[in-house]
């Protein structure tokens, strides 16, 4: 009786039935990823997003709704230029309406405001230095050379970019989504490891690059329609018949 072959414990079934090897976990300087973000637990939230029409730091909110929510309140710039806190799971939407208040209180003209609830998140800035941005290297450096497709894409389909960009682009991507990864999440093959993660991330990649390049002017074209909507519906003063 012959036998059994031996079992690969590194293959694994993708989402699309398909055989692949299992991506393996990072360690950087002796520790390993799950080690690095246990630093920063994971939390859930309500995230509130949104845009203005002029350069505007988030960091400006956050003792406002500390105070208001009597809450932690966390925020964190991302490479799209668009404005998040993240609160308590089930107070995004007083959240939304408190940072509305405040705009206009300010004089901040916000636009598209939205509320995500129950998202991960994680607090990076509790990750001790250099322990971060080396784990974003380290990704950087295990996912670039494997992403030929994606990173096709993006030249193919972004002006002005070129292969040599997409390194650097990739570092602010990767920085992007460390926030939002569960690390004790439980996928079909056990327990998802951050490169898993960023390669589920990475295949939507160029088209969202895209809109993001290519959306921003939407930004002014709404503030443009809104205006033109108001001064439309405002209440018009007679005017006086010639030669009167």
């Amino acid at each position: 009786m012959l036998d059994d072959a031996p079992v690969d414990e590194d293959l694994i079934t993708t989402a699309s039935n398909r055989t692949a090897r299992r991506v393996p976990p990072l360690e950087v300087d002796g520790l390993t990823e799950h080690e690095i973000l246990a630093y920063a637990p994971p939390l859930v939230c309500d995230r509130v997003h949104w845009d203005t029409v002029d350069e505007f730091d988030a960091h400006r909110v956050v003792p406002f709704l500390c105070e208001r929510l009597d809450a932690p309140v966390h925020t964190r710039q991302w490479s799209d230029g668009q404005h998040r806190v993240w609160v308590p799971a089930g107070r995004g939407h007083e959240a939304r309406d408190l940072l509305r208040a405040w705009c206009a209180e300010h004089e901040v003209e916000e636009l598209n405001m939205r509320v995500q609830c129950s998202v991960p998140f994680r607090d990076l800035s509790l990750i001790p230095e250099p322990l971060l941005p080396d784990l974003v290297a380290a990704a950087v450096d295990w996912l670039f050379p494997r992403l030929h497709a994606v990173r096709r894409r993006l030249v193919a389909d972004l002006d002005l970019v070129e292969d040599d960009d997409v390194r650097s682009m990739m570092y602010l991507f990767v920085s992007d989504h460390l926030d939002r990864f569960d690390a004790d999440r439980e996928g079909r093959n056990g327990q998802l490891t951050l490169l898993a993660f960023l390669i589920g991330k990475l295949r939507t990649w160029p088209q969202d690059a895209a809109r993001q390049a290519y959306g921003r002017g939407v930004v002014g074209d709404r503030l443009a329609l809104a205006r033109a909507a108001e001064a439309i519906a405002a209440p018009r003063r007679p005017t006086s018949p010639p030669g009167r």
